[in-house]
């Protein structure tokens, strides 16, 4: 088994944005099973995380990204506005 970030040009990027859109979600955590055979690849979409990992995240060097997550999060639940954001 390999963790690895699809490119965008790949099926399993494709796959993955699909998933997450279905659902609604425009940032999420997309577990994929790539099956290798003679006939080519295929994917399982295995789940979809509303909250992806933000350990990952962390260790990935994106913080940028957690930012981006922490703060839809807090605007949608109205917490941005409620004067939590400078606590």
């Amino acid at each position: 088994m390999v963790f690895q970030v699809p490119p965008k040009a790949d099926l399993a990027y494709d796959t993955a944005i699909r998933a997450a859109g279905t659902i609604g979600l425009k940032a999420a955590g997309v577990d994929v099973f790539a099956h290798t055979e003679a006939t080519g690849t295929s994917f399982t979409i295995i789940e979809v995380n509303a909250n992806p990992s933000i350990r990952f995240l962390e260790t990935g060097g994106r913080a940028d990204l957690i930012e981006v997550i922490w703060t839809s999060t807090f605007r949608h639940a109205g917490l941005l506005d409620a004067g939590f954001a400078d606590v």
